[in-house]
């Protein structure tokens, strides 16, 4: 039962995924529509931080600079107004209130698209082919096994005829040595009680 369980779970990851990558890629006007809804114009207003038209002009100057967005950033920190001291880009998308992952995925084209060469400023980065996706799933099993070890332990008491008739004060010696084993046999007991729980 658990194994289907976990089987229907990694099932479930693996169709996610799949959904998540055939994604369709936002093209020009579809991006700038997204970019103006989520709110990214109170900050890329062309005054405090480039508009649309700017970032994806930005963008392409990058790929032609930097081997990857990440050069890209860390070479270019310095010019963020906000976000000074990042250092992937990342890092840089998951400060932007309004990104979202389709807007993080078109920049990305954007700068691939210019890094080939085929993408001129303002152009519109091409759709991806469907590429398969290899995806590693590893499933743990965790199996818990109890065992109770019971030991018995024997106390052997050897006792002489006294010599002379009991008193008082050979009453409480005996009293004491039945009360020593009692507490050793206690002790012995809560030791293998404790040693059980480990």
């Amino acid at each position: 039962m658990m194994r289907v369980a976990g089987f229907a779970a990694v099932a479930a990851l693996v169709a996610l995924i799949a959904i998540a990558g055939a994604a369709a890629a936002l093209t020009m006007q579809e991006a700038e529509k997204e970019f103006k809804a989520k709110g990214c114009t109170g900050c890329h207003n062309g005054a405090l931080a480039p508009d649309f038209q700017g970032t994806v002009k930005l963008i392409e100057e990058w790929a032609q600079k930097y081997g990857s967005l990440d050069e890209a950033v860390a070479a270019e920190s310095k010019n963020f107004k906000m976000f000074q001291g990042v250092k992937t880009w990342d890092e840089l998308m998951a400060k932007m209130p309004g990104i979202t992952p389709e807007l993080k995925q078109f920049f990305e084209q954007v700068f691939e698209q210019a890094k080939k060469g085929a993408a001129g400023a303002g152009a519109q980065p091409a759709q991806p082919a469907a590429q398969p996706k290899t995806v590693t799933v590893t499933v743990t099993q965790v199996k818990t096994v109890t065992q109770t070890v019971t030991e018995k332990v024997y106390v052997t008491e050897t006792v002489t005829p006294p010599d002379k008739a009991l008193g008082t004060a050979n009453l409480v010696a005996k009293a004491s040595y039945v009360v020593a084993i009692l507490v050793a046999i206690a002790v012995v007991a809560l030791a293998y009680m404790f040693m059980g729980r480990r």
